[in-house]
């Protein structure tokens, strides 16, 4: 009986210590609670607060002048500064332009930490954030945005200027946000005259003045799990650019098994910030790949 008790209680043990390292502390929660691409900035929110996860190497070209007291550090992004930047951007998009519930908002800008906090702006704000590649075709660019069915889009002076000096056109969007600073008012003036003179009904419109009219923050739009959040582009095997359906349900699930798989150290160990970033190290938030096969629109730009 004593040997029978000894066993046991070892194997318990061993269970015990099996549990705490392959992480199913972490790992069972993952399993039974509810996971919404919706709610991920939100819950990162609640659990890393005010430390600063992401740091750039150059300022983002615009700014939440409401937070900037409370955020004078440009360079440096926790996640509570990510939800509440992408709140008012969610805010600024419903009270600004508009933007309802399954409404498509094209993403085209120079690469930078803020474009993944203006797509969770998108998608808080009920839209379906479609990113395109700062470096797309001038030519190819109004077909693609019609395609997608983009009614705003969002980008930049030197992004917008290429593509429009090329002959480029913006599809059927209603409005373009420039997310820059309007301080260089001859600049600004300049891109003004150049999207008026090809686009005249096009809305032109600072993402920093926007801010300021739309007021305060944005609770996030509910979404099913059917619901698409992104259009992502592709150059696919065909040769014509297209887009991927990424739909709410099926991408938390990938998220989600991405993270059952990934190691999980005892220790979480403190995100590098400031001086202690690794030189030439580019800090990032990307969205595991899906697992499953991809979810084409179906359509070619042209023939």
């Amino acid at each position: 009986m004593t040997m029978l008790f000894l066993a046991t209680l070892l194997l318990c043990a061993y269970l015990l210590y099996a549990a705490v390292r392959l992480g199913f502390i972490h790992r069972v929660p993952l399993v039974l609670g509810h996971l919404s691409m919706r709610t991920v900035v939100t819950r990162a929110e609640q659990v890393h607060g005010e430390r600063a996860l992401f740091t750039t190497d150059t300022d983002v070209a615009w700014e939440v002048a409401a937070l900037r007291d409370e955020y004078p550090d440009p360079r440096a992004w926790s996640a509570r500064r990510i939800a509440r930047t992408a709140s008012r951007v969610a805010a600024m998009l419903r009270v600004e332009l508009d933007v309802c519930a399954g409404d498509r908002v094209a993403l085209m800008k120079q690469n930078h930490l803020d474009m993944h906090v203006l797509m969770s702006g998108i998608v808080q704000a009920g839209g379906i954030a479609c990113p395109v590649n700062g470096r797309f075709l001038a030519a190819h660019v109004g077909p693609y945005l019609g395609t997608v069915g983009a009614v705003v889009l969002v980008s930049d002076v030197g992004t917008l200027t290429r593509v429009l000096s090329e002959g480029g056109a913006l599809g059927d969007v209603r409005a373009v946000v420039l997310a820059e600073g309007r301080e260089d008012v001859v600049a600004a003036s300049h891109m003004e005259t150049l999207i008026g003179a090809s686009h005249p009904l096009v809305r032109v419109i600072w993402i920093e003045e926007a801010l300021r009219g739309a007021g305060g923050e944005c609770p996030p739009v509910g979404r099913d799990d059917l619901d698409p959040l992104y259009l992502v582009h592709t150059s696919g095997t065909t040769g014509f650019p297209k887009a991927v359906t990424l739909r709410n349900g099926p991408v938390a699930r990938d998220a989600r098994v991405a993270q059952l798989r990934a190691p999980l150290p005892l220790v979480r160990p403190r995100a590098p910030c400031g001086p202690e970033q690794p030189p030439g190290g580019d800090p990032v938030i990307s969205l595991p790949a899906p697992a499953g096969p991809p979810r084409p629109l179906g359509v070619r730009l042209w023939t």
